[in-house]
Order: structure tokens, then C-alpha cells, then sequence
């Protein structure tokens, strides 16, 4: 199963979907489940089609403990983080070592969108990373040639 996620093989994924391949195997260096492989590689139409499937949304990798919705807020990516949301992730999970929240990353990338969303599921908005930066503090420390938009949905 994870081959055929890393490989970006959705036809491959739905048939090992139908024989019932286990979504819990993990890759032995990073502990990464097939659903984190998905988010990583930006296959959101393999992250749909796990989540449907039932693959564990809050499971962590062993080397920094993201989950997949860190990984989707990590990487930019709005189609896997509502798909995760909408199955059930926790909005409040925490990596390791900096203990950011997607809410940090989503603020950190100036995604209005995908911090409401964040919130309308709960993500608490005054957590801080291990450094005491919360995602209001990210968005508005973001860059100079980018400043926030809209600090009001904080």
C-alpha cells in the first residue's frame, strides 16, 4: 500500500483497497502510514479515498509525530485538510519538537481560509508552540513583503 501511495498510483490504491490491504502499516524509518505518505506526496485524491476507507486521521509518524492534518497545514494543502477535518481530525494535534498546531502552520502560509475552517472545527487559536508563538503571532510576523491580510478571524 505505501508503494502504491508514494508512487502516486490511485488504481493501484482503490484495488488494494478492494482486497481489504491493511491502513495502519507503517514504513519502517518514519513510522508513516499510508494516509501520511498521501498528504506528504500532495495525492489529496488518495487522502479522500483512505479517509473513506476508515485510516486512522489522528495517527502520527514515529520520527516527529505530525499526523496527517499537521502534514496538510504543512504543506498548503486546503482539499486534504477539509477532507481530514471532515472525517473526524483533531484540529488540536501537536508535532514534535516545536509542538506547533495546524492553526501555527495555516497562519505561518497566511491561509485565511483554511485557519477559519480550522477554527470552526475547534483549533484553539491562543496555543502556543514550544517557542510561545501562537497563529495570530505567525500570521502577523509572516513576512514584510506579505503582511496579513485580516487578523480579525484570530
Amino acid at each position: 500500500m505505501i508503494s502504491a501511495v508514494t508512487n502516486g498510483d490511485a488504481a493501484l490504491v482503490d484495488l488494494l483497497l478492494k482486497w481489504h490491504a491493511a491502513l495502519d502499516v507503517r514504513e519502517t524509518t518514519s513510522g508513516n502510514t499510508p494516509l501520511l505518505w498521501a498528504v506528504i506526496t500532495g495525492r489529496p485524491d488518495i487522502v479522500e479515498e483512505l479517509v473513506r476507507a476508515g485510516a486512522d486521521v489522528d495517527s502520527a509518524n514515529s520520527r516527529d509525530g505530525r499526523t496527517a492534518l499537521l502534514w496538510a497545514a504543512i504543506r498548503n494543502d486546503n482539499t486534504a485538510l477539509a477532507a481530514l477535518l471532515k472525517a473526524g481530525a483533531n484540529a488540536n494535534a501537536r508535532g514534535r519538537p516545536d509542538g506547533r498546531t495546524a492553526l501555527i502552520w495555516t497562519a505561518m502560509h497566511g491561509n485565511h481560509s483554511n485557519a477559519e475552517l480550522l477554527m470552526s472545527h475547534r483549533a484553539e487559536v491562543n496555543a502556543a508552540d514550544e517557542r510561545g508563538r501562537t497563529a495570530p503571532m505567525e500570521a502577523v510576523d509572516r513576512t514584510p513583503e506579505e503582511p496579513p491580510q485580516d487578523l480579525s478571524i484570530y
